[in-house]
């Protein structure tokens, strides 16, 4: 079969279509995404590029980019999770 000669990596966000973040090399493994907006889902395509042509989609990935980073919980210290909600009638 064909072999690819690059990846083309496309992002959509809550509030855009589809669109080119980056083309790399067949050879890469990984992208990463370092100007993601916060607070919206984005969902994640790649294709194969073969010369001048590109391939279908792939699955997608979604992934929500919350505004602030996780932090483990510590074993040694009070983790206090809170809920409140109140009735609207």
């Amino acid at each position: 079969g064909l072999n690819p000669t690059a990846f083309v990596v496309l992002r959509k966000s809550t509030s855009s279509p589809y669109l080119e973040l980056a083309t790399i090399p067949a050879s890469e493994k990984s992208y990463t995404d370092k100007n993601i907006p916060a607070n919206q889902w984005h969902e994640y395509i790649v294709k194969a590029v073969f010369g001048d042509i590109n391939s279908a989609p792939s699955s997608s990935v979604r992934y929500f980019s919350g505004q602030f980073g996780e932090e483990p919980f510590d074993k040694n210290i009070a983790n206090i999770i809170e809920s409140y909600a109140e009735a609207a009638d």
